[in-house]
């Protein structure tokens, strides 16, 4: 049961209900037999109508809709929706936007066939590299730790930059 709902619902059958039971099927040499069933409503299927960006200015919208992974006829599956939104999250992320927000706003037509998803970006502000401080090191020269460190002045602080020079 628990795979069908998530069958159905990968495919856009937001509301599909799955319900499984048995009846007696009568014995059989001693041993009573059993007939399964599943009942499976499907509900209507919900896709992708429409999607719209707003707010981005650092990231292209063209860009957006490429991390999103989403497209305008797609099934309506809520979790490859939000793996697009941390996708976005990210990228903003890696370009110093510390502050970035990425809203969803999903909005289902009356029939509940067609979403329309709004994608709201707050930017904030962009945290750039100033100048770079080496203390405390004795056994490694600067030149090393520089060489290793892949922050760079007047660059964007980005997280994916910032946790590689901390782990080398």
């Amino acid at each position: 049961v628990g795979a069908l709902i998530r069958l159905y619902t990968t495919r856009g059958f937001r509301w599909a209900s799955v319900k499984s039971g048995a009846s007696e099927a009568g014995t059989e040499g001693g041993v009573s037999l059993v007939r399964p069933s599943i009942v499976i409503v499907e509900g209507p299927r919900a896709v992708l109508d429409q999607i719209t960006v707003t707010g981005a200015s650092a990231v292209s919208e063209a860009e957006v809709r490429r991390l999103l992974q989403v497209q305008p006829g797609q099934p309506f599956y809520e979790p490859s929706i939000s793996a697009g939104r941390d996708a976005v999250q990210l990228e903003y992320l890696n370009l110093g936007f510390s502050s970035a927000e990425v809203q969803l706003a999903p909005s289902l037509s009356e029939d509940r066939t067609r979403v329309a998803l709004n994608v709201v970006i707050r930017e904030g502000a962009q945290t750039f590299v100033d100048h770079l401080i080496i203390v405390g090191n004795r056994r490694t020269s600067e030149d090393v730790i520089r060489r290793e460190v892949l922050l760079r002045p007047g660059a964007p602080l980005g997280l994916r930059d910032l946790l590689e020079s901390r782990r080398r």
